[in-house]
């Protein structure tokens, strides 16, 4: 008999411990009811390119991103070319939502760029240009442009909820002349 009541106590004193630690959790951060029955929206990534360039002229590519009016506060935005046709000079993000950029690179031997960055909550919704890229054509050739599907757009919600379905990819012919 003596066990059976140990067994009830500490089961009864594992109840009231969870129910206490789900009442105080819940009192400081108490549940967002609504947010449970908003739907979450897509975004996107939109690459702004030209679709005929000339071989030795560099030409830009600005990479777009579209909250669908959510908040947004972070994104891994990662775009591959090919490396014998394309070659990446430079890029600017000066015009970015993002504050901080704990990647931001290229290589021109494997034909990547990554960009991981950010801001602090809320961030922002709409549209925002991400990055410009600028490109050097190297040969006369018809080339592709992609973004790569480990890219993301990260709500603000607290939970990083990845909003990004769709990964464009460009083709361009790379001409003598226009």
């Amino acid at each position: 008999m003596k066990l059976d009541f140990k067994l009830f106590v500490s089961i009864a004193s594992f109840v009231v411990f969870v129910i206490a630690l789900l009442f105080f959790r819940f009192s400081t951060n108490p549940p967002d009811i609504a947010g449970m029955f908003k739907t979450v929206k897509n975004g996107s990534l939109v690459l702004e390119i030209e679709d005929r360039v000339v071989v030795n002229t560099p030409f830009t590519v600005s990479a777009i991103v579209d909250s669908s009016n959510q908040k947004v506060n972070a994104v891994g935005f990662y775009l591959r070319y090919e490396p014998q046709h394309l070659e990446l000079i430079d890029f600017d993000t000066s015009g970015s939502f993002c504050q901080f950029y704990p990647e931001k690179k290229f290589d021109n031997s494997v034909g990547i760029m990554s960009l991981a960055c950010g801001s602090p909550h809320p961030g922002f919704s709409g549209k925002s240009t991400l990055i410009t890229l600028t490109f050097m054509p190297k040969v006369v050739a018809n080339s592709i442009i992609s973004v790569d599907p480990k890219s993301q757009i990260l709500l603000s919600d607290g939970k990083g909820t990845n909003i990004l379905e769709t990964f464009p990819q460009e083709r361009i012919s790379i001409l003598n002349s226009l």
